[in-house]
């Protein structure tokens, strides 16, 4: 499978998938009451079309190999200049 290119995540969710309950086909998170998305084995195309059906962010669960983490930029080096 190809790493994705233009999908950005700024959330971690500490819930493990095997404590959401099952909901439509999804699961639904009773800690905040939201739908988490399965988007194992699709592709970027489909993830992209989704969000913007959506017109909201959208929780959800992605193949990890797939997810590349990039390392956070240290904000200091601003300020040594």
């Amino acid at each position: 499978m190809e790493q994705f290119k233009k999908i950005m995540m700024s959330y971690k969710c500490p819930k493990a998938i095997s404590e959401l309950q099952p909901c439509e086909g999804n699961w639904n998170c009773d800690g905040c009451q939201q739908m988490v998305y399965d988007f194992r084995g699709m592709t970027e195309t489909e993830i992209l079309d989704a969000f913007k059906q959506s017109g909201k962010k959208l929780c959800g669960v992605y193949d990890a190999e797939r997810l590349k983490i990039l390392p956070q930029k240290r904000s200091w080096k601003k300020w040594v200049s």
